[in-house]
């Protein structure tokens, strides 16, 4: 009696859950939507820069149905993130072929053909593959963090990247993972004589806190022909509902130049949004086989994106002979009254075609700002928009890898909003590959080590951040030979900052010092845009040109209590203009600046080191144990304030410096105050280590005659009334 009870009232929610899932959707989706089998689907909000949004295991994405966060809407894009605005009410992959002479499209609207899981073989044909159970708990949205734990953490797909330690790849500050394959044919939309393509898909997303690409959700789609029939004229498509705020009053367009296919509002009366979609890297394929057209227009794309786990981060790799990459080449809108649902139509909106199939490429081509009053769509309505690329050759078990982007924008009107999107699109086309490639926008973490001592803690660091290449300029060619007003500082590693904390937790860390090149930047300006559409000069602290140092000396610490410590490395970019002029003020324009961030810092969300500092036990030799040389190796990138520290030296000393042919280099003198300036006998750092204790003395890298040093090892000998130790180090110029 009670699974009698038990059932019923699963159908009923199962009838509601349906029902719900109608709402805003015309008569013939429902319909078709009724006669399905229910989806075994893992549906996860993911809360990533501006954007939460819906991620499911079979296709799907920002689309909430049956509305699992109970607020009366399905849409499953909201933007910004906690304004309860969604401007996306449903998304998914077409993907297209001529199969046996007719089109067949595998797709997701508000259903769809997909269901959860990989495809156990290959090779063969499409009537024998078989499918993994959707039932196999592994067929989930996995989802992980800058947290680093959790269950999704602890059971990271074997499928999906892995470092070389075996942990996740870590690639942006929140990220899914999910596979799923088009086997079940009776999740056909449309009747077909020929049905399914064969194909697994692997689709992940990527979402980041940083100001430059908060305003993006990037997608990357990896597509596998698991048959052993290859695809001519194939095309991948992104589809989206995109109903901005209220859906009846959208319009769509498309700009070929910015490759991007959007929809904003004809009016004011809803929220100011625009949503966009593009394809930054299409299907691989050879220039001989490709449209003219495209052949000539892509020629000089072919860097193509591989995972390399030893260094923890994509590398470009540079496609062999006559090998592009294609880009976005159509964008359309997609019409209702049911149309969408047949594989003809389907296929023609991903070649760019109109329904009937005339060759209407970039069918609504335009852009709606600033021609106010000239716009390319202007029947506004519920729309659909489609991003695709093709065609190309969908290879036996060979994979083509999609990076797609998903961008909103936000401004004081309509227009403004799509100004915001084009800027916010701009940045990511330009610096996506940058970002995967590098890994941060910050320069590299500081190697750093802690030492206690009686009454004080040490803090040393390496220069490798010192040789970190500025991500954007890497790749996204801002200079004066493209147009801007300025070249990008490849290499813009700034200084270094020490900071503290009692407890470890994030947000209780407190700044102890900070070391800067000397370049005699104090404070950099920069133009932002604020929420409310209007642009102000901001001022960013860049240093206070005190040099490089990489040790610090902390005597503000109480022996017996534990102690955390990170050290950071920052940038500094000053802010360059493209060629596009801006009105700042009524009638005062300038050049449209590049909302990249002028200052970013690496480590900060690096574990901490903590060390208990305790009384000192009776001096014996063993306290030249604690002698070291920081950093090591030093990379010399800059000229001035360049030194080495010896560190945990003895209270007196003498410190001689040879080459490994034994040649001697300079003796330096050290006592318990020399630190730093010898010729007063005045300590230059005020938490240095109290007298008769471990301190430290700098080297600048001069010989007796006061000539530079060249590259090398060399070897330095302490000599101290406690013994004697020599240590090895290396210098690179």
């Amino acid at each position: 009696m009670r699974f009698v009870f038990f059932m019923v009232i699963f159908c009923l929610c199962v009838g509601l859950s349906i029902e719900l899932a109608y709402t805003g959707i015309d008569a013939q989706t429902r319909l078709k939507l009724k006669l399905r089998k229910p989806d075994i689907v893992d549906l996860k909000f993911i809360d990533g820069g501006n954007w939460r949004y819906v991620m499911r295991n079979q296709g799907s994405l920002m689309y909430d149905s049956p509305d699992a966060d109970q607020n009366g809407n399905h849409a499953g894009g909201e933007f910004p993130r906690g304004s309860r605005v969604t401007i996306v009410f449903a998304a998914g992959a077409w993907i297209g072929a001529i199969k046996n002479g007719v089109p067949v499209v595998s797709e997701t609207m508000f259903g769809t053909e997909y269901q959860p899981g990989r495809i156990l073989n290959s090779g063969v044909p499409f009537d024998q593959l078989v499918a993994d159970s959707v039932n196999h708990p592994d067929n989930q949205v996995y989802v992980i963090d800058q947290s680093r734990s959790g269950h999704d953490w602890d059971n990271w797909t074997d499928l999906a990247d892995h470092n070389l330690d075996g942990t996740p790849a870590l690639l942006a500050d929140v990220q899914t993972w999910a596979v799923f394959n088009d086997l079940d044919t009776s999740l056909d939309q449309d009747p077909s004589p020929d049905p399914g393509l064969g194909l697994e898909v692997i689709l992940e997303s990527f979402a980041y806190n940083l100001p430059v690409f908060e305003n993006s959700v990037l997608l990357k789609y990896t597509v596998r022909n698991k048959t052993n029939a290859a695809y001519d004229s194939a095309y991948f498509g992104l589809w989206m509902d995109a109903d901005v705020d209220i859906a009846g009053n959208d319009l769509v367009g498309t700009d070929s130049t910015k490759e991007i296919v959007y929809t904003y509002n004809v009016d004011e009366t809803d929220s100011p949004k625009a949503v966009g979609i593009s394809i930054l890297q299409g299907a691989a394929i050879s220039a001989s086989k490709a449209k003219p057209l495209h052949a000539q227009k892509y020629a000089d794309n072919k860097r193509i994106l591989v995972f390399d786990p030893s260094d923890q981060q994509y590398k470009q790799r540079i496609l062999q002979g006559d090998s592009i990459l294609l880009g976005m080449t159509t964008g359309n809108y997609v019409w209702k009254a049911g149309g969408e649902y047949s594989n003809t139509v389907r296929y023609n909106a991903l070649t760019g075609l109109a329904p009937n199939g005339i060759n209407q490429n970039y069918l609504v081509n335009g852009w709606a700002y600033p021609s106010l009053t000239q716009l390319a769509d202007k029947s506004p309505a519920d729309k659909r928009m489609l991003a695709g690329c093709g065609p190309f050759v969908l290879d036996t078990n060979i994979a083509q890898e999609f990076w797609v982007s998903i961008v909103g924008g936000m401004g004081k009107d309509r227009y403004d909003a799509v100004y915001d999107l084009f800027s916010s699109h701009e940045l990511m086309q330009a610096g996506y590959r940058g970002l995967l490639t590098q890994g941060k926008l910050a320069p590299k973490a500081p190697e750093f080590e802690v030492t206690p001592g009686d009454g004080f803690v040490q803090v040393t660091w390496d220069s490798l951040a010192e040789r970190s290449e500025d991500a954007m300029a890497l790749a996204g060619g801002f200079g004066q030979s493209n147009g801007f007003s300025d070249n990008f500082v490849l290499h813009d590693f700034q200084g270094y900052r020490v900071y503290r904390s009692r407890t470890g937790l994030e947000g209780s860390f407190e700044k102890l010092a900070e070391f800067d090149k000397i370049d005699g930047y104090g404070n950099v300006s920069e133009l932002v845009l604020d929420s409310q559409g209007k642009w102000y000069y901001h001022s960013v602290y860049a240093g206070k040109n005190t040099g490089l140092q990489y040790a610090y000396v902390d005597s503000n610490v109480i022996n017996g209590f534990t102690y955390f410590y990170k050290v950071t490395s920052y940038d500094i970019q000053p802010q360059i203009f493209g060629q596009d002029s801006i009105d700042i003020n009524v009638g005062q324009y300038i050049k449209k600046p590049i909302l990249l961030p002028v200052s970013t810092e690496g480590g900060l969300r690096t574990e901490p080191k903590h060390v208990t500092p305790k009384q000192a036990m009776a001096t014996t030799k063993q306290d030249l144990n604690t002698v070291n040389v920081v950093p090591n190796p030093f990379y010399v990138m800059h000229e001035k304030g360049r030194r080495v520290y010896f560190t945990g030296l003895p209270k007196n000393c003498t410190i001689r410096i040879f080459t490994v042919a034994g040649d001697l280099v300079r003796t330096l003198t050290h006592n318990a105050t020399s630190f730093n300036d010898r010729d007063s006998f005045d300590p230059k750092n005020p938490h240095d280590a109290p007298a008769g204790f471990t301190s430290s003395e700098y080297w600048d890298l001069m010989n007796e005659n006061n000539y530079s040093v060249a590259s090398g090892v060399y070897i330095a000998l302490i000599s101290s009334p406690l013994g004697s130790k020599s240590v090895k180090f290396a210098i690179i110029k």
